[in-house]
């Protein structure tokens, strides 16, 4: 089961104010996440939502394949987003997972959103990661 709305377009690559990475970074293409090399791999996939409506869940969804065909989602975070003041609200949520990466060409990582009613905000920056995605590799598989 492959759950919510895929984040499709703005991903780019932490670059200011201190950034730093180690090794080969992570390549991304029409929403598919490539992995540089096996191994365990901590991901974490945080999402910085506004909306004027009342949620009672906004989601955010880590999706993986192990065969580079069929997802399905293996991390979930929920969240609710109440009015304050009937204005435009900002909530967040963060999913986090453990994926064994045993093939480069056939493990890759999606991630969505969805929320109880459409019409919601996913908020982006480029100068800080209010909605973003962290992979680490922890070690060999």
């Amino acid at each position: 089961m492959d759950n919510g709305d895929h984040i499709t377009n703005n991903w780019e690559q932490a670059d200011t104010y201190g950034y730093g990475g180690i090794g080969t970074a992570m390549s991304q293409s029409s929403v598919i996440f490539t992995f540089p090399t096996t191994g365990i791999w901590l991901i974490t996939h945080n999402v910085t939502f506004n909306d004027a409506t009342e949620q009672n869940h906004m989601s955010c969804i880590i999706t993986a394949t192990t065969d580079n065909s069929s997802y399905n989602s293996i991390s979930i975070s929920k969240t609710s987003l109440k009015l304050i003041n009937s204005s435009t609200t900002n909530a967040a949520a963060s999913a986090q997972t453990l994926f064994d990466v045993t093939s480069t060409s056939t493990h890759k990582i999606r991630f969505a959103t969805g929320a109880e009613n459409n019409g919601y905000n996913v908020i982006g920056n480029s100068g800080a990661n209010y909605t973003s995605a962290t992979f680490i590799r922890l070690g060999d598989t």
